[in-house]
């Protein structure tokens, strides 16, 4: 109830980092919230000019989750895609914001560990083929190893 009453009406005064921790969460937890993401994200394309480096690069994550539903958590994979108006609202607000900050450079720092580093030794004494430091859409994996394998080390 909070979320489908409330939680519009606080959208008009939210900071754009409020809608941006929103839109994040949305994609994250299993709600079925799509009509709220859209609103939220539409929210947000009027303030594309203004976000920083490192919001484009969560948008970019909220766009690649929303293009490809089967990275949503079921719930919310199946409040968007029961609704057309819905989905064509967020492809319409997730597109506006790319096309204001595709000039926008979302660096990331490549920060090896003694660990990745040791991991990386050991695959090599395997004769394992495999890839550091692999960009997969937005996300950048440690390691890619053949037959679509993704190691992550934290």
């Amino acid at each position: 109830a909070l979320v489908k009453e409330a939680v519009p009406r606080y959208l008009t005064e939210a900071s754009t980092q409020e809608l941006m921790t929103l839109a994040f969460g949305l994609v994250v937890l299993d709600l079925p919230a799509a009509e709220l993401l859209s609103f939220v994200l539409e929210r947000l394309s009027r303030r594309a000019n203004s976000l920083s480096a490192k919001q484009v690069h969560a948008l970019r994550i909220v766009e690649r989750c929303v293009s490809l539903p089967w990275a949503l958590n079921p719930e919310m994979r199946g409040s968007l895609s029961t609704n057309t108006s819905i989905q064509v609202r967020c492809a319409n607000a997730l597109a506006e914001i790319d096309g204001t900050t595709c000039n926008v450079d979302v660096q990331s720092q490549v920060v090896s560990s003694k660990l990745q580093r040791r991991l990386e030794r050991f695959f090599d004494r395997l004769g394992l083929p495999h890839h550091a430091e692999s960009a997969v859409g937005p996300y950048l994996l440690d390691y890619v190893l053949p037959q679509q394998i993704a190691v992550e080390v934290d």
